[in-house]
């Protein structure tokens, strides 16, 4: 399963300076039986899209922005089956804790207008997938080592001062994995819809995998 498979990048993300952005967005995802306001908090990392083991990329230019958010409504606990490059994994994922929001290096290419905004929900329980993989993105090539599912982010809709994004591609989900952890130190200057951002990065330790979700339940 490629990302052009499922018409959606591998992401490494890179630790940044934190960044305050405390505006309130409207998010409906595919768990959502209504919509619901969460306050994106702070900007933590930033993700660039990124070739694994020498495949293709679908969108060179597609990066994402994660900002931690909270959410006053408390999430039940969920299994999720998700199938990626790594087999079938089953997750148990829990609160909300970030947003992830389309973003571009400003003069190094376009906005990635046709990526979805991702709601990102813990992963408590999760089986290790123990693999080694060779990333390229824009800022470095690596082998890195695939470990724990951290993350479990889920496309939604969002509304954010007057102007709504919907779901592009429904299929398409991510899982957030631990990867081995390098030092990266440069800056760099972004903007998403919450503006722009001069950010110092300074390193990276986890990656986002294209991944289908199978199917899922409440669980007590």
């Amino acid at each position: 399963m490629t990302a052009k498979d499922l018409k959606l990048d591998y992401f490494r993300f890179y630790a940044v300076t934190h960044q305050w952005i405390g505006q309130w967005v409207t998010l409906q995802g595919q768990f959502d039986e209504q919509p619901e306001s969460v306050r994106a908090v702070w900007l933590g990392y930033f993700g660039n899209s990124a070739s694994k083991n020498g495949e293709s990329l679908f969108n060179k230019f597609a990066h994402l922005t994660w900002l931690s958010v909270f959410d006053p409504a408390p999430e039940p606990y969920r299994q999720v089956v998700v199938e990626n490059q790594f087999g079938q994994q089953t997750l148990i994922i829990g609160a909300t804790v970030g947003l992830l929001a389309p973003a571009q290096i400003i003069g190094a290419g376009a906005f990635p207008g046709k990526l979805d905004h991702f709601k990102v929900y813990r992963v408590l329980d999760g089986k290790p997938v123990d693999q080694s993989v060779t990333l390229k993105d824009q800022f470095r090539t690596d082998k890195v080592g695939v470990s724990a599912p951290v993350a479990f982010a889920v496309p939604v809709k969002k509304v954010h001062s007057g102007s709504a994004f919907t779901i592009q591609n429904k299929r398409a989900h991510l899982v957030i994995y631990r990867i081995t952890p390098v030092a990266s130190p440069q800056s760099a200057l972004i903007r998403d819809q919450f503006g722009r951002h001069e950010v110092s990065i300074r390193g990276s330790g986890i990656l986002a995998v294209p991944s289908l979700k199978v199917e899922w339940k409440e669980v007590k």
